[in-house]
């Protein structure tokens, strides 16, 4: 009878239920119309439609700079806690009062007042046993009163969350506009997916942003090491290059 859902892909035509749709993308919203057929014609249908998880992403490095997002949203599989928290992505023209990108044109901010508010990185899926590196680049606006720290959990949300390391601004600390990096480290003891979040804290209205930029999650990094043995004292000069 052809397709009664213009613009759409016939996916099945039959009497059997459930239909499971397989081979799906992930993080992708699909759109559904269900019509009847009774023998002479088809039904007005009725529409839904689904948004397919996030698959972990397990190789790396993977890095973030949010020149790709679309202002104010988040990156794709990111998740701000609570939903109605200040995090947002924005651009070098929209405030005087933050740090601009640390590199491109884009960045992401957290905003004055924030109580335990958490953004969240998509999935890592992550080997027992293996030293990884959660690092990010932040500036501030000159003002005191920022906390920021550093957590993981199995799924993005507060409840439950382990904090990493110490704070990396306290509220006594003025901050400056100038980006500087941190790295956390963490090893996990079971294999699984892992989240990782910024919990920011600002009880006053005094100070204005916070900035974020070029996020990146890698295995550490292994430092070679240059040693001489004491049987080779003979030796004039020792050189390096590359």
């Amino acid at each position: 009878q052809g397709q009664p859902f213009a613009g759409g892909t016939l996916l099945y035509n039959g009497t059997t239920s459930p239909y499971n749709h397989t081979g799906l993308t992930s993080a992708t919203t699909y759109y559904y119309k269900l019509f009847s057929y009774d023998g002479v014609g088809y039904s007005p249908g009725v529409t839904a439609n689904a948004t397919t998880l996030c698959e972990p992403i397990s190789v790396f490095p993977w890095t973030e700079g949010f020149e790709a997002v679309t202002i104010p949203a988040l990156p794709q599989c990111w998740f701000e806690d609570p939903a109605s928290g200040g995090w947002v992505t924005t651009n070098n023209a929209n405030s005087t009062n933050d740090a601009d990108a640390r590199s491109g044109a884009q960045f992401l901010r957290e905003s004055w007042l924030a109580t335990d508010e958490y953004i969240w990185s998509p999935g890592f899926q992550l080997v027992a046993g293996t030293s990884y590196d959660f690092s990010f680049w932040w500036a501030g606006d000159d003002y005191a009163g920022w906390t920021g720290d550093v957590f993981y959990n199995t799924l993005q949300s507060s409840v439950g969350a382990t904090q990493i390391g110490t704070s990396f601004v306290t509220n006594g600390e003025v901050t400056t506009k100038t980006y500087q990096q941190e790295i956390y480290q963490f090893t996990p003891s079971v294999a699984g997916t892992y989240y990782f979040a910024i919990r920011v804290n600002c009880p006053t209205s005094t100070p204005w942003y916070l900035s974020f930029d070029d996020f990146s999650f890698q295995t550490t990094p292994t430092t070679p090491v240059f040693s001489i043995s004491p049987a080779s004292k003979n030796f004039g000069s020792i050189y390096v290059g590359s």
